[in-house]
């Protein structure tokens, strides 16, 4: 049953490392193409696929090993836990769900039935080798404890809805639940801070957390802080942590932050990556192909511009505006319109002794839109970096439509939950609160 890829992936690196236009390697996986997904925990970095009722697991780090399953059902979920892949598979013939597990380490494919259970959406689940924590299909404020025996141990029910069952990085688990997180002790639910985050969500080391937005959280217990928010756009990306350094995809390009928010390097990649694990100094970038590039950490190219040295300690007295917000506390440039240039939003600043620059996704931008969590470096005798919140523009593309609606529609139903710039974006009618008033006037703002 087990399949060696060992030899496979040493080819694949030697016709990789003969191609000279690149920097670094990436390996090709053979995957199914009906779906996979990327998982990267404290045990290694996972591509999982399946097409039908077959299945790969492929262990990319740290050994490069892998398996191919032929399950009696289609997987509609699939995650791995320590060493143990989990699929979960609706058998509605028999209205149960069928759980198999697979030790990857020992090759030895088990399974059990839950009746009555079924998974329509995979908003994450979790398993403990002895418990399926699954949230409720038919009751989205509720997450259920299966035993492997198929009995109902016990459920929770929540305020909000459940938008994300996030796993720990080394074990455990937390829920997200009306933008809150939960941290999962014993069969009781602990919320975690008082930060609000949009799933999806995910550990890249045991104490750093980021959700779909770039925010990035320190936590610690029961407590959660935010750090800094990451430059990024498109589908979520899981980031990793290296030598006290988080590194942050954005669709092909891979940003180091210092743990204060400062890019420090950057680099491109082939294609866009889905996760980054880090192993052996060196980022893995798996991407939405199913390659995986393997950056030595000294490949990194060190950030030399105005992005470098940024200082936020002192009072920036020069920069104002007297058209915009300037919130010197949180370093946020907040009512501006949409669309607005950045020519225009410079033009409405006072930052006498500066210059002005705009980054998005680590890149600097030479024009443009402006757009929410985009930021603005201004540089002198003392660096200060802000970020931008435009008026109505929730999902940061620099303008209104209905991809804003939706996400505000979203926020109000209890499915997704944003802070910082992103609240003060969906705050449209400037009263403090997000809320229907919110979504009425952004609905006559998109006319």
């Amino acid at each position: 049953m087990k399949r060696v890829i060992s030899f496979a992936v040493i080819i694949a690196i030697i016709v990789a490392s003969a191609v000279a236009s690149q920097a670094y390697t990436y390996i090709n996986y053979s995957v199914y193409t009906d779906d996979h997904k990327v998982i990267a925990n404290a045990d290694g970095l996972y591509i999982l696929s399946w097409s039908g009722k077959r299945l790969t697991v492929d262990r990319v780090v740290p050994d490069g090993s892998g398996a191919e399953l032929t399950l009696n059902h289609a997987p509609t979920a699939v995650s791995v836990f320590g060493d143990t892949l989990v699929a979960l598979c609706n058998d509605l013939e028999n209205d149960q769900l069928i759980a198999y597990t697979y030790d990857i380490n020992n090759d030895i494919l088990d399974s059990f039935a839950v009746n009555g259970a079924y998974v329509r959406y995979d908003k994450g689940f979790y398993f403990d080798g002895s418990n399926l924590y699954l949230p409720d299909d038919s009751d989205n404020r509720v997450i259920e404890r299966f035993t492997t025996g198929g009995r109902l141990a016990n459920s929770y029910s929540f305020s909000g809805s459940i938008s994300a069952v996030v796993n720990g990085y080394g074990g455990g688990f937390y829920v997200i639940s009306g933008g809150r997180l939960y941290k999962n002790s014993s069969d009781s639910y602990v919320p975690v801070g008082n930060s609000t985050l949009s799933a999806p969500a995910a550990f890249c080391c045991d104490d750093i957390l980021s959700d779909s937005h770039g925010r990035i959280f320190k936590v610690s217990g029961t407590g959660m802080r935010l750090l800094f928010t990451a430059d990024v756009s498109g589908d979520y990306t899981v980031p990793c942590v290296m030598n006290n350094k988080l590194y942050c995809a954005n669709g092909d390009n891979i940003c180091g932050y210092d743990m204060r928010g400062n890019i420090t390097e950057h680099i491109s990649i082939r294609g866009n990556a889905e996760a980054l694990y880090a192993y052996d100094r060196s980022v893995y970038a798996a991407t939405d192909d199913c390659t995986v590039n393997i950056i030595p950490e000294s490949e990194f190219i060190n950030i030399k511009n105005d992005a470098d040295s940024i200082d936020n300690n002192s009072d920036p007295k020069a920069i104002t505006s007297s058209i915009y917000t300037v919130d010197n506390d949180r370093y946020i440039i907040s009512g501006i319109s949409s669309p607005t240039t950045f020519a225009q939003f410079k033009k409405n600043m006072r930052y006498d002794g500066y210059t002005a620059s705009l980054y998005r996704g680590g890149r600097a931008m030479s024009g443009g839109n402006v757009g929410t969590t985009m930021t603005v470096v201004f540089s002198g005798e003392n660096n200060y970096t802000y970020e931008l919140a435009v008026c109505g523009d929730i999902t940061g593309e620099g303008s209104i439509n209905s991809r804003d609606i939706n996400e505000l529609i979203e926020y109000l139903l209890g499915d997704l939950s944003f802070d910082g710039a992103y609240f003060i974006a969906a705050d449209v009618s400037g009263d403090g609160a997000v809320d229907i008033l919110d979504l009425a006037i952004l609905c006559r703002m998109n006319k």
